[in-house]
């Protein structure tokens, strides 16, 4: 998991365009105070502009509609 992964002052954040998942998610998390999980989709990411430094990805195209 990516929150045992950073540094003590980092935070991750999960971000999904399911509640579901990130009802589940928000689960496993518990405990995890480096650890956000927000509702959002790859076009509207609920983050400002120039505000992580990292980002990874996993399963993303099956969630875009059109993805050119």
């Amino acid at each position: 998991m990516l929150a045992k992964a950073v540094g003590p002052s980092a935070r991750v954040i999960g971000i999904d365009s399911s509640q579901e998942m990130v009802e589940q998610a928000c689960k496993r998390a518990e405990g995890l105070s480096a650890v956000e999980v927000e509702l959002g989709g790859v076009h509207t990411l609920p983050l400002d502009d120039v505000s992580i430094d990292r980002a990874g990805t996993d399963r993303v195209l099956q969630s875009v509609t059109d993805p050119a």
